[in-house]
Parts: structure tokens; C-alpha cells; sequence
């Protein structure tokens, strides 16, 4: 008597239990198979304005402007970076780069002159691609 009664409660609790498992492991399934929405960023063309071509002011951001001006042919120093929409905003009608909350970081080496800085893709945060004519 005591063990039927044993298998009994031990058998509800193994469905209980059951039921649970089979619950949570069609959950995980049915997540691992939904896609994640990859949401298309606008980017920005920003073009150097400065006349100086130091480390310090290449990595200044108040040194690019948007705007789409041709790069000279065999400049070898900073031109045109390609920015994603997140690091930039409308002041009035023109596209800046923001000063605060996600900031642009430019990181500048020497070009290929070694006189001139030109920005770096990879070490920089926030820039797709660059053009400096190197």
C-alpha cells in the first residue's frame, strides 16, 4: 500500500515536472529560430576642414563638417570619413557630430608622407570607412 501510494505522488510530480521541461525546451527552440532584425543605419560623409594636419587635430571632431566634397587625387592626408547615423544629429538643418552622449573617437596615425595625420578605421569608434588618398 505505502509503495503504490509512493508511485503515485512520484508520478504526478514526474508529469508536473514533465510538462514544465517540455515547456521551456519548445521555448528555447522557438527563440533559436527567430530572426533578429537588423535594423539599417543611415551613414554621413564628414569631410576634414582644417588647414592643419597633426595628430590633434585630426582627432578633433570639431575639424569635420559634413558635406560631399571630392577628395583631392594623391592627398595623402585626412580627407572624408564615413560615419553611422547614432554618432551624428541635425543642428538646425545641417548634420554634426555629436559632442556629447555617443561621441565619435578618431584615432590618427601618420599617412604615408609621415608629415600628415590620416584617421584609422579600425582603432576609431563609430567610422565605417575613410578616404585620404593614401
Amino acid at each position: 500500500m505505502r509503495k503504490q501510494t509512493f508511485l503515485i505522488i512520484k508520478n504526478r510530480i514526474m508529469k508536473k515536472y514533465l510538462f514544465g521541461i517540455i515547456a521551456i525546451v519548445f521555448a528555447v527552440a522557438a527563440a533559436a529560430f527567430t530572426p533578429v532584425s537588423k535594423k539599417l543605419t543611415a551613414s554621413f560623409a564628414f569631410h576634414y576642414v582644417s588647414s592643419f594636419y597633426d595628430q590633434s587635430s585630426v582627432q578633433s571632431n570639431s575639424n569635420w563638417a559634413y558635406g560631399n566634397v571630392p577628395c583631392p587625387p594623391n592627398a595623402n592626408r585626412a580627407c572624408e570619413i564615413i560615419v553611422t547615423e547614432n554618432y551624428t544629429h541635425l543642428a538646425g538643418a545641417t548634420r554634426v557630430l555629436n559632442s556629447s552622449g555617443i561621441v565619435l573617437v578618431i584615432r590618427a596615425v601618420p599617412g604615408v608622407n609621415r608629415s600628415f595625420y590620416v584617421p584609422v578605421v579600425g582603432a576609431s569608434i563609430g567610422i565605417v570607412s575613410k578616404s585620404d588618398k593614401e
